[in-house]
């Protein structure tokens, strides 16, 4: 293999990690039915292997003492349509006539 090749090969490895993890978004949503209530986070850039938002979000949303159903974490390709998704599930859950709470961001999750 010539220099070229492994200084390229040595590039591309370098880059492709990248690439990958600047085009994941999230933002985590919570629904409480009964209450009639929506729990929801601001986007941030995927945290990790698949499910550990969710987890992050869930023990965030425990240590406040929310009640909620369950957990869901959208993701798209990039801030802009994150925020795209997040604002319709605000809307849609307010036409559906439930409360749209924003968590704050924690260190802890």
């Amino acid at each position: 293999m010539t220099l070229t090749r492994v200084v390229a090969c040595f590039a591309l490895m370098m880059v492709i990690p990248r690439i990958a993890l600047a085009g994941d978004w999230q933002y985590c949503l919570a629904p409480a039915h009964a209450e009639h209530k929506v729990y929801i986070s601001a986007p941030f850039p995927e945290v990790g292997a698949s499910g550990i938002a969710d987890r992050r979000f869930k023990r965030r949303l425990e240590q406040i003492g929310i009640q909620y159903d369950d957990v869901q974490c959208p993701r798209a390709g990039d801030e802009t349509a994150i925020m795209v998704m997040r604002r319709h599930a605000i809307n849609l859950n307010k036409y559906f006539g439930n409360t749209v709470i924003a968590i704050s961001s924690d260190a802890d999750w």
